[in-house]
Parts: structure tokens; C-alpha cells; sequence
């Protein structure tokens, strides 16, 4: 465990922390200690007050992720001991960590959460905005027999979390294809797929996922696009460690039926969920904007449009996609 983080855990109730207690408790010098406050300040963006007199607090209490509290609340039975789950306090991206770990040759299912990303990522090369202590940040990696229907598994991805979202209370939730959930025209959370393998052979697949659960103030000014956040949607905190232990137990099971399984999970919920169905897009391609009206997916997840009587697919490697009025891209 990094220096940081053990400050950051001390800090996380929200009280006053004197240097003095910080550097006898944690083993180092008050120097040591002041350096790492400002350093969470100053790289993390962590709003630390320093009082003369009484010490170092967090603006407001935190509550870090824990990897033993996830697991100890995941449902038992559905996937015990099948994957290594660790959270840290900051990766560039935990897509990224887990690509490099592919490299190194790792193949083990493997859950990562992060406090922070400094280099997060959504589709088609977008950053990710990633404040400490606030969302979720998590990747997985699953290797399957055989390159999977990317867009099916998007969509698989962003049903089960819109359907865990259902169980929390939220209503008139929306997935824009391929992967965003939306609420209220205002994006909640992304999903980024990226495989490497054969069409044929074994495939190594890290599934990222960012849900916006509470966005530190200020944070949110360089986020180009409308969000909103659980914290504002549901009028209160809720535990980040009870909804990464929910999300899991339904994402996990899911990842482990047979394709055909799959594509019923999310084939039988996505009218449901679908929220540009009926609605005029302009899709751009390689070769330029196209207009026409959205009207569903095919079986394996592609977007389907009427354009000129014709119906078009389109896949999401291909294309980016907005309505023509009103976008939550």
C-alpha cells in the first residue's frame, strides 16, 4: 500500500488529523507528511484544508473502496474464487492496467477498481474525466473461447448495470447505443470494450465501465457533454463499496452464460431500454455524415437505420453516432 494511500485512508472520515498523529501513526516524518498532502492536492485534486493548530481533513468524508468489503457482499455462490479483484488509489486507465497485464501474459479473470484514473478513456479515443473518491472506475478482463459480438456485448454490459440501477429505484433510465446510460438526456455512465485475438480463436476481452456516482464540485465543468450523477438522481450518499459488490453480481454471472444466453439478456430487455429507437440520427462514417431514423438493433447488436426506405447496419468500431436534435454523445 503506497504512502498516499494510507494518508488518504486517515483523512477519509472527514476529521482533523494534526501532522504530529499523521507521521507517528504512519511511520514517517511530518516533512514526509506534508509532501503527500500536497501532493493529493496537487495531482489528485483532493480539497485537503490545513488549519495551524489543528491539523490536515478532507473537505468531505470519503469512502475508499475496499476490495474485501466488495467481495464480502458479492453474492455468494454465482462466481466464487473465479477472479482476483484489486482496487487501487490511481492507474492512468484501469483498461490500460489490465492491457499491459495482457501483454505480460496474464489470462486470469481479474476485477480492477481505481479511485482515480489520470488518463481515463471512452469510446473512439475521448478522455475520461476521473476525480478521486467520488465514481466508479473498474475494468475487467474475461478471455472467451471465441471473439464475442462487440456490440451484444456492450449492450449486455449496459443492460445489467442499467438493471441494477432499476433495483436501486431509478426509473426512466435509457441506453444510447452502443453503450452510454443516460438519464434525463444527461449521461450517467460509459462502457469501452477492447479485445485482442482471432475471430476464430481465444479472445482476451477488458470490459471498462465509469458510473458517475458523486462528481466532486468543480469537477464537472470538463465534462463536455450533459451528465448527471447517482448522488443528485437519488437525493443522498450512497455506499460505493455495496454498488460495486451489486454491479458485479449481476455483470459476473452474465459473463459467464453461453453466447446464446446472452444475447437473451439483453435482446429480451433492450426495447426497454433503447432510447433512440424512432428518433432521427446523423451517423458519421469514414466516408461522411449520414442522416436517417433510428430504428432498432440486429441480433448481434448492431444499429439498424431507415434511410430512404432502406434499412443500414451499422457497428460501433465504424461510427459515431448523434441525434439530430438533441445529443448525449
Amino acid at each position: 500500500m503506497s504512502g498516499l494511500y494510507r494518508v488518504l485512508q486517515k483523512l477519509s472520515d472527514g476529521r482533523f488529523h494534526s501532522g504530529e498523529d499523521l507521521a507517528g501513526q504512519l511511520g514517517v516524518t511530518r516533512t514526509c507528511v506534508w509532501k503527500q498532502i500536497h501532493q493529493l492536492q496537487q495531482e489528485y485534486g483532493l480539497d485537503i484544508q490545513a488549519i495551524r493548530g489543528r491539523g490536515y481533513r478532507l473537505s468531505e468524508a470519503l469512502e475508499l473502496l475496499v476490495a474485501e468489503k466488495i467481495s464480502a457482499q458479492l453474492p455468494k455462490g454465482k462466481s466464487d474464487g473465479l477472479f482476483t479483484l484489486e482496487t487501487y488509489l490511481s492507474v492512468p486507465s484501469t483498461n490500460q492496467y489490465l492491457l499491459d497485464m495482457v501483454r505480460q501474459g496474464q489470462r486470469q479473470p481479474r476485477i480492477v477498481f481505481a479511485e482515480h484514473q489520470s488518463a481515463g478513456r471512452g469510446r473512439r479515443g475521448r478522455h475520461w474525466i476521473s476525480p478521486p473518491g467520488g465514481n466508479l472506475y473498474f475494468s475487467i478482463l474475461r478471455v472467451f473461447e471465441s471473439m464475442p459480438a462487440i456490440e451484444g456485448l456492450s449492450l449486455t454490459m449496459a443492460v445489467a448495470v442499467a438493471r441494477v440501477l432499476e433495483q436501486m429505484g431509478l426509473a426512466d433510465i435509457n441506453i444510447k447505443w452502443p453503450n452510454d446510460i443516460v438519464i434525463g438526456g444527461k449521461k450517467l455512465c460509459g462502457i469501452l470494450l477492447e479485445a485482442q485475438g482471432e475471430v476464430n480463436g481465444p479472445c482476451v476481452m477488458v470490459i471498462g465501465i465509469g458510473l458517475n456516482v458523486r462528481m466532486p464540485p468543480g469537477a464537472g465543468v470538463k465534462v463536455d457533454q450533459p451528465w448527471t450523477d447517482l448522488y443528485t438522481l437519488l437525493g443522498g450518499p450512497i455506499s460505493r463499496n455495496q454498488l460495486a459488490a451489486a454491479l458485479l453480481g449481476e455483470i459476473v454471472p452474465v459473463l459467464d452464460l453461453s453466447p446464446t444466453a446472452r444475447g437473451e439478456y439483453w435482446q429480451d430487455a433492450w426495447p426497454k431500454f433503447d432510447c433512440l429507437r424512432g428518433h432521427s440520427v446523423r451517423v458519421t462514417t469514414t466516408m461522411g455524415d449520414v442522416h436517417g431514423v433510428a430504428s432498432g438493433v440486429d441480433n448481434s447488436g448492431a444499429l439498424l437505420v431507415e434511410q430512404d426506405g432502406h434499412l443500414q447496419r451499422y457497428t460501433s468500431g465504424e461510427v459515431s453516432l448523434r441525434l439530430t436534435k438533441h445529443s448525449t454523445d
